[in-house]
């Protein structure tokens, strides 16, 4: 939606047995989704921080610059405690944060209009470098293959990366219709390298999967 809306993600912790959605309709609960590792994978990160900062000075676009200036400073502050060590959170704010000092001449109202149009193409870019991942990954892929499976692939960000190179194929014509070993080769942070794999593999061969 527009600066008025919310942001929608899943709740990564309840994975694989449970698929649900959080919404974040103001800039503490998205600091906690973070924080929480509800959401996972550094462009999803990214993604939630940048949507996040839109929440928290979306209520101050109506008030005088210097407030608003204000706002945006603590709300950039804020959403970079909740992953201090997360890299694509800060470059994230960090990006947004330049968007509205290219901006400042403008109202508030367009200063956070124009931070909602970066965040979605903050979020739109990684999905299109995800399809080149999966177009240009696909053609690496024979019957038979193993392919390590980590991190959050499409959990991570929505677009195709690691075992999703899958869809690669699907996307130039090719279904895959082979053989394909995956491994989880890790288990990090929630368990994510050993029960991701499962459900990611799951959802992009639409269940036709042997564990």
């Amino acid at each position: 939606g527009g600066v008025d809306g919310f942001v929608r993600l899943i709740d990564q912790t309840l994975l694989p047995t449970e698929v649900r959605y959080l919404e974040c309709r103001d800039i503490e609960t998205a600091w906690e989704a973070i924080r929480s590792l509800r959401v996972r994978g550094a462009p999803a990160i990214g993604v939630a921080a940048a949507m996040g900062l839109v929440l928290g000075v979306r209520d101050a676009k109506d008030r005088p610059f210097a407030e608003f200036q204000s706002k945006l400073e603590h709300a950039a502050n804020y959403l970079r405690s909740s992953r201090p060590t997360a890299v694509n959170l800060f470059w994230a704010i960090d990006r947004m944060a330049r968007t509205a000092a290219a901006l400042q001449h403008l109202p508030p109202q367009q200063i956070v209009e124009g931070l909602l149009r970066e965040a979605r193409a903050i979020e739109e870019e990684d999905r299109q470098m995800c399809r080149a991942i999966g177009r240009f990954g696909a053609d690496l892929i024979r019957d038979g293959d193993g392919v390590p499976v980590v991190g959050q692939g499409s959990a991570g960000r929505r677009g195709i990366r690691e075992v999703v190179r899958i869809r690669g194929r699907r996307e130039r014509g090719r279904l895959f219709g082979g053989r394909l070993r995956c491994a989880g080769p890790r288990s990090v942070a929630a368990a994510r390298g050993t029960r991701f794999p499962a459900l990611r593999v799951r959802i992009r061969t639409d269940g036709r999967f042997r564990l």
